[in-house]
């Protein structure tokens, strides 16, 4: 789970910038957005104060930092 706490909405490509890979999704209560290809199918915003999941395919560390636009 994460936790968006920016102060506006924000586009998943906007929010996530260049960190997921192929197969990457993203659900919250009731979407659910899969990166292919090097877009986000079935996109939507991230909204301020709600929680996601962040699955992703990456094998290894990596850390998350929100874009601040």
């Amino acid at each position: 789970w994460i936790g968006f706490l920016h102060n506006q909405s924000m586009s998943l490509s906007d929010a996530f910038g260049s960190f997921p890979v192929d197969g990457d999704m993203v659900k919250s209560n009731n979407s659910s957005a899969t990166y292919r290809n090097g877009n986000w199918r079935n996109g939507f915003d991230l909204e301020p104060g709600q929680g996601y999941i962040y699955l992703s395919n990456y094998q290894g560390n990596k850390t998350l930092i929100f874009s601040s636009h």
